[in-house]
């Protein structure tokens, strides 16, 4: 049950998210590449090593909206799946697709955040890293509201 709660409140929180702006969809769209993120986590002490021993059978290694993530490793044991899509709306459609993928799972915990054309997800298991991924996560916020 609380796991159907935690997707329910993060469909929330993108719907909300995408309404930004007074819900203008004539906002201009800016979209984030992958060297603009490893730029971004690299200035904020977050190295992203490509990760190679990818498990195809597991959550954030599946397609979401059609999309396979880019998967890394940081902080040596931690990983991180990024979906980049060609929209916000593409994303928004890739996390509705994660959240009916798995709604009555009960998944290990996990972070998740939605920026722009991109999905990010993470494991919650520890704290390490959490401050500079946030920061890191902000500062691509930044750079879609010019």
């Amino acid at each position: 049950m609380r796991k159907m709660i935690m997707i329910v409140c993060m469909i929330c929180l993108a719907v909300t998210g995408c309404a930004y702006g007074g819900g203008s969809s004539e906002r201009n769209e800016e979209t984030i590449t992958l060297d603009q993120i490893k730029s971004v986590f690299e200035r904020h002490g977050i190295s992203l090593t490509a990760k190679t021993d990818i498990n195809p059978g597991a959550v954030f290694s599946r397609a979401y909206n059609d999309i396979k993530p880019e998967q890394f490793n940081y902080n040596t044991s931690q990983s991180i799946s990024i979906y980049i899509y060609s929209s916000s709306k593409e994303a928004e459609k890739g996390l509705e697709d994660f959240a009916n993928s798995w709604a009555a799972a009960d998944l290990a915990s996990y972070r998740s955040h939605h920026v722009a054309n991109v999905l990010f997800f993470y494991g919650a298991e520890t704290t390490l890293g959490e401050e500079h991924i946030t920061m890191a996560i902000e500062e691509l916020k930044a750079l879609t509201k010019k």
